[in-house]
This record gives structure tokens, C-alpha cells and sequence, in this order.
């Protein structure tokens, strides 16, 4: 897996305030300068209970799930289906509520990777959960 296989920091952060706790093959580690990395740990998974956390309150490890994974999970928490797709200006993003099936919002512009779009797709659903 690369870097693109993961949600981004900014992902993973918004993810575990709105209630993410799966276990993750991955995790940010951030720094008190803002700096984060992806480690992707190889024979084990990481729990959300097992996160480092700082004496002062802070943290500095987040689960870092999958695109795929993170879509999953917000297509049966939040009911929201995220769609990608491409047309000859580049990649974007639709969100359907899966109960009514109704269009929820959209991607404004494109971008130039399934990845990005999807990672886009699923910070703007975390708005609606």
C-alpha cells in the first residue's frame, strides 16, 4: 500500500472526532509542531484505545484507515454513499443519501486523482454525520 491507499491527516482527525474506532493497519504520528507521518505497521493493527496521548491533553497518534475502509464506514454510520467519477476534466465526487437516494452534494472543480476525489468525498460527508 502507498500513501494514497489512506485517508490524509486531516481525514483521520476528522474521522475520530465524529466517532471513528475501527482498528487500523496505520496511524498519523504528530508532533507539537503540527508535523504528522503515516507508519504503517506491518504485522499488527492499532486500536483506538491504544493511542499515544500527551500528559497535557494532546494527542499524537490517529488511526489512519483506508480510503476504502473509511468510505465503508460512512456509507453504514452516516448513510451516505460517495460516489467517484470521471469526465474529460478530471476526477470528482457525489454523496447520495442512502435512504431516499437523493444528491446530497457534490464536488465543486476536479481533480487529477480517484484518490483525492474519494479522500475529498469522504471529509465533505463527515459534514452531514
Amino acid at each position: 500500500m502507498i500513501n494514497e491507499d489512506f485517508v490524509t491527516f486531516e481525514v483521520s482527525k476528522l474521522l475520530q472526532d465524529k466517532g471513528y474506532r475501527e482498528n487500523c493497519r496505520a496511524v498519523y504520528i504528530s508532533a507539537e509542531t503540527g508535523i504528522s507521518k503515516l507508519v504503517v505497521l506491518l504485522f499488527t493493527s492499532r486500536k483506538f484505545g491504544d493511542l499515544i496521548r500527551g500528559g497535557n491533553g494532546s494527542q499524537y497518534e490517529y488511526l489512519a484507515p483506508t480510503l476504502y475502509a473509511a468510505q465503508k464506514w460512512v456509507r453504514t454510520k452516516g448513510k451516505i454513499h460517495i460516489v467517484v467519477e470521471l469526465n474529460k476534466h478530471g476526477w470528482y465526487y457525489r454523496l447520495y443519501d442512502m435512504e431516499d437516494l437523493s444528491l446530497i452534494s457534490q464536488m465543486e472543480g476536479y481533480t487529477d486523482t480517484f484518490e483525492k476525489a474519494l479522500n475529498d468525498g469522504i471529509k465533505e460527508s463527515l459534514t452531514y454525520l
